[in-house]
């Protein structure tokens, strides 16, 4: 099975979901999650990020800072937001940090990740299935 994994760089407690809803809503140009920033409105998905994730074949995962050591330990020093790709338990980066940062608009982190896909099933001859 492969799965979509979203790591956003911000930490997963009530507190600091609070905090960053409030960040987002006064402060957006210096909100630090650019993941975050391109993906949601305010505290919700945008409506197209969700249809683009839905329309994607695989399970999706979407983890915190704190939660990167704990369940991929080796990748504790990745710098974060990033997506990658988990294909029998080894771990494929999709879009890296410094990309994430360039990006502006959510059409292009989507564009981004189906190009990625694409080449990586077609370099790796993956039968993608649900």
């Amino acid at each position: 099975m492969i799965k979509l994994i979203l790591f956003y760089n911000t930490k997963s407690t009530f507190l600091s979901g609070v905090k960053n809803i409030l960040h987002k809503i006064i402060s957006p140009k210096t909100y630090k999650c650019r993941l975050f920033k391109i993906t949601h409105k305010n505290i919700l998905k945008k409506k197209e990020w969700q249809k683009f994730l839905n329309k994607l074949p695989y399970q999706k995962v979407f983890l915190h800072t704190d939660e990167l050591a704990n369940k991929f330990p080796h990748l504790k020093q990745k710098k974060l937001p990033a997506i990658f790709l988990l294909v029998n338990d080894e771990m494929r980066p999709l879009v890296t940090t410094k990309e994430i940062k360039k990006i502006e608009f959510l059409d292009d982190l989507q564009k981004l990740i189906e190009i990625r896909i694409s080449k990586l099933s077609k370099k790796n001859n993956w039968i993608i299935d649900k």
